[in-house]
This record gives C-alpha cells, sequence and structure tokens, in this order.
C-alpha cells in the first residue's frame, strides 16, 4: 500500500515552508571527528604554520568563513590554539572546529 502522501501535490503536503538550518549534536559530532574534515583541517592547518596565534586565527577564519573573527572569536580562537599561551599553535584544531562550525555548512 502507498504511503499517504506519495499521491499528494507540493501545495497539500503538511510540512510545507521554510526552517532554521541547523545539525543535530549527534550530526556535528560525527562531522567534527569525519575523516574528511580531519584531512581538510591537517591541509588548512598548513596556512598559518609559523604566524603568531592572532593573524593565524585571521587567517583560518577568512579561509573557511570568508570573514574575519570578532573579538571574542579572536580571544576564544587564542585560547584554544596555544591553551596557557606556550607553545605551538594547534591550527589543526581550530581548522576542525571551524569546518564543523554550522556557519561553514550553511555558508550563504
Amino acid at each position: 500500500m502507498p504511503h499517504r502522501l506519495s499521491g499528494a501535490r507540493r501545495s497539500e503536503r503538511p510540512f510545507s515552508g521554510s526552517s532554521e538550518a541547523t545539525t543535530t549534536p549527534v550530526q556535528q559530532l560525527y562531522f567534527l571527528n569525519s575523516p574528511f574534515v580531519r584531512r581538510a583541517a591537517t591541509q588548512l592547518a598548513k596556512l598559518p604554520a609559523g604566524k603568531p596565534a592572532d593573524e593565524g586565527a585571521k587567517m583560518l577564519f577568512r579561509q573557511v568563513l570568508l570573514r574575519d573573527p570578532t573579538a571574542d572569536e579572536l580571544q576564544t580562537a587564542r585560547d584554544l590554539v596555544r591553551p596557557g599561551g606556550a607553545g605551538a599553535p594547534k591550527w589543526e584544531l581550530l581548522a576542525q572546529v571551524l569546518l564543523a562550525s554550522n556557519e561553514f555548512l550553511y555558508l550563504n
């Protein structure tokens, strides 16, 4: 027996209209840890190699989200790539987070 909606015309569908584009937490986690995103993040992390934290974070934001980070995002990125302010920046982690962001997935 065919499904009751299989013969419905477009105007008769009960779920017409639009909704905000988002992902579920499970989808987000899967995407964040997917081999494809990890490989892409590894490649992106080569761009800011050797740059100071602020300059590198701005570079990744521009490359991935096509905009500069806000002051809060820049501080968060700085804390993410250099926890405690020491050591070499962890650009791959920031690239991975940006690639898995809703803003990137639903970029206009």
